[in-house]
């Protein structure tokens, strides 16, 4: 079990991360107000696909654990996580679990965040260095509000 520890939204691309002290999470959209939000509907990739014909964004939300932040020396918010925590090993996290966010909120893990060049750009070497630790992605199965410091639960 883990806790939220902080969160924050992306109003813009390549705009810093905005401090909240709770956030709408909106099931199969994502975090009102951050730019990750949205449905995001495409055809399945298997012709004649009649069980999967479309397939959610898979960058709804990105969770990051604090105590990796620390070890990289990193600020909260600025490798873009949404959610930061605390207790909660977020890279060891696998694609399709659940989390438990307060009472309600649940979220489907897509996968981890692969580093991406604008690493370079918080310190040089930095995507290299984080590569496996850059945090989670995953989507809004069921919305609701969570807030700092509510528990954290995987299913």
């Amino acid at each position: 079990m883990g806790t939220v520890h902080s969160l924050q939204i992306c109003e813009s691309h390549r705009s810093p991360m905005k401090k909240v002290e709770e956030a709408v999470l909106i099931t199969d959209f994502g975090i009102e107000g951050d730019v990750h939000a949205a449905t995001h509907i495409r055809p399945s990739p298997v012709p004649n696909d009649t069980i999967s014909t479309y397939r959610r964004k898979e960058r709804q939300v990105l969770l990051m654990d604090l105590e990796t932040l620390q070890k990289f020396n990193l600020e909260i918010g600025i490798i873009k996580e949404n959610i930061t925590t605390t207790g909660l090993d977020i890279n060891r996290l696998k694609k399709g679990q659940k989390i438990i966010v307060g009472d309600l909120v649940t979220l489907t893990v897509t996968g981890p965040c692969t580093p991406c060049y604008r690493m370079d750009e918080i310190r040089s070497g930095l995507m290299d260095d984080i590569e496996g630790e850059r945090g989670t992605l995953a989507f809004v199965e069921k919305g609701g509000v969570i807030r700092i410091g509510d528990k954290i639960s995987i299913l």
